[in-house]
């Protein structure tokens, strides 16, 4: 058996309700915080599993292709009840004054965190899109780190450290036909993630502090950010949250890559004063996956009466975005119309990998994708 441990951040509330479960709850419900809709509660999570498990489903075939996340997920589902939470102590709770940065939850989370970076591991954020339940963000980001680590038949195998999955879980339903709860939860949890952000920002600068008083060691290692579905405008609003905070000034640099997945937003999102025109600055690199037959963004932009989704078709006019944007078209690899978090497996999956380890994305040698011609930034994955 192995263990795993997730660390996240969520503004849920947390299961049972009283102040003798809020270090040690049993899950998180589909509600927010009683705290308030902006309450972060950080902590993490351990869950005991088959390594064999992993093993089967990083090596299965799916759709022709290796590697099946989604396959994983539905198996480490029926073990999250098994898994244990502990919730960090927050200073904040029992203090509204202003609490000094050492105290905060966020704070100890980071530094334990930073602990395991300096040895080599990067972290990835990952923040779900609508329809998704505690116990699946949680089975997802269990899923989705197991996959991000196996791919021993990558090339090349520069970096063989591991990568933490870092997750945020807002209060999305948990149900289909909640679309509309979700997107409004989902405005609101963007103030959540983007206070976290900014502690985030806050972190580093105290960091700093710490590394020129010689009590810290700098690490070489990368914070990247995957969001999916409506998670990305999630990301969205926690952007407005982070401008209104940084008075005036060119924004922090957070990530080495953000990666966009199935994106539920307008695709001019990228557009001057459509959104995300400023996403750019919190990071090197922006990598877009898109499918035209995602049932997902049909049913976004045609039943819920949104605009043209990115996740369905890309950006269109690429001339006008910054050069740190990329697009992946997946419509040739993903197989039916349910296929919604094909991010989780095959191609797509091993892509992301190799970003993370740091693999340029204009390698043609060792990315499985070929470059639209005529079009700049775009590529697509070829069929078998």
């Amino acid at each position: 058996m192995k263990e795993l441990t997730l660390y996240f951040a969520t503004n849920r509330n947390h299961l049972p309700s009283g102040q003798a479960h809020r270090y040690r709850p049993d899950g998180y419900g589909n509600d927010f915080s009683t705290q308030g809709k902006e309450n972060l509660r950080c902590g993490k999570v351990t869950l005991s599993i088959d390594e064999a498990v992993t093993k089967k489903f990083t090596q299965k075939i799916k759709h022709g292709q290796i590697g099946d996340g989604e396959g994983l997920y539905s198996e480490l589902l029926c073990k999250i009840e098994d898994s244990k939470i502990e919730a960090y102590p927050d200073a904040t709770l029992d203090n509204r004054e202003k609490v000094q940065i050492d105290k905060l939850a966020s704070t100890a989370m980071f530094k334990e965190i930073k602990l395991k970076m300096t040895r080599g591991a990067d972290v990835l954020i990952y923040i779900h899109g609508f329809n998704v339940s505690w116990n699946q963000a949680l089975a997802t980001s269990f899923a989705l780190e197991q996959m991000l680590n196996s791919g021993k038949t990558d090339q090349p195998e520069t970096d063989e450290s591991e990568t933490i999955v870092f997750l945020f879980s807002w209060p999305s339903n948990g149900s289909v036909l909640d679309y509309f709860d979700d997107r409004d939860d989902a405005l609101n949890s963007g103030k959540a993630i983007g206070r976290g952000f900014l502690r985030l920002r806050d972190f580093f600068s105290y960091l700093k502090s710490e590394v020129s008083a010689g009590n810290e060691d700098y690490c070489n290692s990368d914070i990247n950010l995957l969001c999916h579905s409506l998670g990305n405008y999630v990301l969205q609003n926690a952007m407005n949250i982070i401008i209104e905070n940084n008075s005036g000034r060119k924004l922090p640099k957070l990530f080495k890559h953000i990666f966009m997945c199935a994106p539920d937003v307008e695709d001019t999102i990228f557009e001057q004063d459509e959104g995300l025109e400023r996403l750019v600055e919190i990071t090197n690199y922006i990598s877009l996956y898109f499918n035209e037959g995602d049932i997902g963004m049909w049913v976004s932009d045609k039943i819920k009466g949104n605009p043209k989704r990115l996740g369905d078709s890309g950006i269109n006019n690429m001339s006008r975005i910054s050069s740190k944007i990329h697009q992946a078209d997946c419509t040739t690899i993903v197989k039916g119309l349910i296929e919604h978090s094909y991010y989780m497996w095959g191609r797509v999956n091993q892509d992301i990998r190799l970003s993370t380890r740091g693999i340029s994305v204009y390698s043609e040698k060792h990315r499985f994708r070929r470059k639209i011609a005529g079009l700049t930034n775009s590529w697509e994955f070829p069929k078998e």
